[in-house]
């Protein structure tokens, strides 16, 4: 379902501004109905020849798909403007990765892995406001900061994201109380093939990580989420709700880490 709204180009940039966030507020209200299609909507809001805005609004895609479509259509958009005709593939990954979550629930050492982490679960970690606003809050990092992290990183052999997955787990520590954290890392479950690399749809689970921060210091805590990011990835396929229902509880998690880093919007940072 694609709109552009033709007469936007006709309003100065304050009022742009100001009719933009209006239909933004406006939109996010909208609901999607699971029985009609389309099951997402596109829209271009255009400031100027040269200027536009494209927001893509969806109930169900990872945030990597959301990269490849919006991507791979500003790409085609490139190439009709340099006269090029765009080729278009059909992916499908989608079969592949129900197949492999289907295999984990037959499998009785995905159901051992995940039941160890969920043995002896506490709940009620985090004070949590009432009401269901949902909020965002941007923190800009200084490229210090961002450059001393990244070293870390290399000096102990992990990712990035592990040094940041530990500092979540040392704020829900500290917040909460307890030296026993449990929280739910958002795990991308895509096929390892050409396929699930480029295919749109949902491919996630959550995974909960389960770990006592106690004596640790911050390079052994690092360390230790490492090491079970690397020991969950052959059972990351097996679901989260089943989880659950194995381990006869309704949830465990009250707070997720999802740690994203989408390359495929560096080509377009100066163009």
């Amino acid at each position: 379902n694609a709109r552009r709204h033709g007469l936007f180009d006709q309003f100065d940039p304050a009022a742009q501004a100001v009719s933009f966030k209006a239909w933004f507020d406006e939109q996010r209200a909208v609901k999607f109905q699971w029985d009609k299609a389309p099951l997402f909507s596109m829209t271009v809001h255009r400031y100027c020849a040269s200027r536009f805005t494209l927001t893509l609004a969806e109930p169900y895609l990872d945030g990597w798909s959301v990269t490849l479509a919006i991507s791979e259509l500003l790409e085609w958009y490139q190439q009709l403007l340099e006269q090029a005709v765009p080729v278009v593939e059909q992916v499908r990954a989608q079969g592949e990765f129900l197949l492999r979550e289907a295999d984990a629930l037959d499998d009785p050492v995905h159901k051992a892995f995940w039941a160890r982490q969920l043995a002896s679960p506490h709940q009620g970690q985090l004070p949590l406001a009432k009401g269901s606003d949902y909020r965002t809050l941007n923190v800009a990092v200084s490229t210090a900061t961002s450059d001393n992290l990244k070293r870390i990183a290399q000096t102990l052999g992990v990712s990035i994201k592990a040094v940041l997955l530990s500092a979540h787990l040392q704020v829900i520590a500290f917040i909460s109380g307890r030296t026993e954290v449990i929280t739910g890392l958002m795990s991308n479950s895509r096929p390892e093939t050409t396929a699930g690399t480029s295919a749109v749809g949902m491919f996630l689970n959550t995974l909960p990580l389960n770990i006592n921060v106690a004596g640790l210091t911050g390079s052994q805590l690092i360390q230790a989420v490492h090491a079970f990011e690397a020991q969950a990835l052959p059972f990351r396929n097996y679901p989260f709700a089943q989880m659950l229902s194995d381990a006869g509880i309704d949830n465990v998690i009250d707070s997720t880490f999802n740690y994203t880093h989408f390359r495929p919007y560096e080509q377009f940072a100066n163009n």
